[in-house]
């Protein structure tokens, strides 16, 4: 007869999640390796640097255009804002706005509208979102000269 004691267990238990996590992480080295390497690129290149309009881009700011339909209530269809508290997210750095959109899924930033939505997008969708916007051209906006005034 084996005695197990509790400690026994919680090793075992402990091993066998390491094991399973092992075994997905050696399954796909290569292809989480080359799409990190080749979406950090991506976002860190911006509209007119040397081959910034990649197939993977474009392919990243078609989607990106598609999963903004929602956002556009708020942000405008070009990332220029439709309302006075609502950022304009056209032309901001893409690392800029994965790192919020992250922010906003994991809880770190807390909005009634955007943390639900957030929570809801994948990584790809995030980083199509991101590029989308960073690809749009801000607009200029006219201040109320009164508001300026007092600062």
């Amino acid at each position: 007869m084996w005695i197990i004691s509790s400690k026994t267990m919680i090793f075992r238990g402990w091993l066998a999640s390491l094991l399973l996590m092992a075994g997905v992480v050696l399954l796909q080295p290569q292809a989480v390796a080359a799409e990190s390497g080749e979406l950090k690129k991506i976002l860190s290149s911006r509209p007119g640097d040397k081959g910034a309009n990649s197939a993977t881009r474009q392919a990243l700011i078609a989607d990106g255009r598609e999963r903004a339909h929602f956002c556009a209530y708020c942000h405008g269809d070009d990332g220029n804002s439709k309302l006075p508290l609502v950022p304009n997210l056209a032309g901001q750095n893409p690392f800029y706005l994965f790192e919020q959109i992250e922010r906003f899924a994991d809880g770190r930033r807390k909005d009634y509208i955007m943390t639900p939505l957030a929570q809801h997008f994948s990584t790809e969708n995030k980083i199509a979102l991101s590029i989308y916007y960073a690809n749009m051209k801000p607009r200029p906006r006219t201040a109320d000269a009164k508001l300026a005034l007092t600062g």
